[in-house]
């Protein structure tokens, strides 16, 4: 008795013809809802590595420039608490030439020092309340908070930073009297204070010309790492 094996060419072609064309619909569908061309190491291995490698560079420049925004964020808050001291310092300046005068009483001296003390709490009070994120940058410590913008996907693409102190007990005339201890409440003193608190103003207004020279850097910097992740 013979055995005899048919086989249906046709068939088997039809078949390999519709699981190629169900694969290809498939990727077809992933690359549709993703709107990705390679989803998977196998659709296109060395261009996988490539895009993976692209996919990291974009991610930490886009963190990168969040980062450099909060640096942003946190000098605004510095520039404007430094500028309301120099406001009063400004004020105490006023106070502390009327103070010079010899045609001032004893009670005249009184009030003008009364205001002066007031203001030397409000300083201090707006160093040691003013915050970033938690952390007063402008309370205490005489050499200042230094710190840095992690500004690029490299560990030393940084733009680092010092936040000098500007409550009453640290500006003044450095290595002597700082703000804290001036006292109008005779002319001698009134005439200490005048050079005291003239040495504040520049002292401040020189930590604010650095603070602004590192925020027009970070202005810079977030175009251009915004430009490169575009590409």
């Amino acid at each position: 008795m013979s055995l005899t094996v048919y086989t249906n060419v046709a068939s088997l072609g039809a078949q390999r013809s519709l699981a190629t064309s169900g694969a290809e619909l498939k990727t077809a569908m992933e690359r549709l809802s993703s709107g990705k061309k390679i989803n998977s190491a196998a659709d296109d291995a060395a261009g996988f590595a490539i895009a993976e490698r692209m996919t990291a560079q974009i991610r930490g420049l886009n963190m990168a420039t969040k980062n450099a925004n909060d640096g942003l964020s946190m000098l605004a808050v510095i520039e404007n608490a430094t500028n309301d001291v120099t406001d009063m310092l400004h004020r105490m300046r006023e106070l502390a030439v009327q103070a010079s005068n010899d045609t001032n009483g004893t009670q005249d001296l009184g009030y003008l020092n009364a205001e002066v003390t007031q203001l030397k709490a409000e300083i201090t009070r707006i160093a040691v309340d003013t915050k970033y994120n938690g952390t007063a940058y402008l309370n205490g410590g005489g050499s200042g908070v230094t710190g840095n913008f992690q500004v690029g996907t490299e560990a030393n693409q940084t733009i680092s930073f010092t936040i000098k102190a500007v409550d009453a007990a640290s500006i003044g005339t450095t290595g002597g009297t700082q703000v804290n201890a001036i006292d109008l409440s005779t002319s001698a003193g009134a005439g200490t204070a005048l050079q005291v608190i003239t040495d504040a103003i520049e002292q401040v207004a020189g930590d604010r010309a650095g603070y602004g020279a590192i925020q027009n850097r970070l202005e810079y910097t977030v175009s251009n790492l915004m430009n490169v992740a575009e590409f």
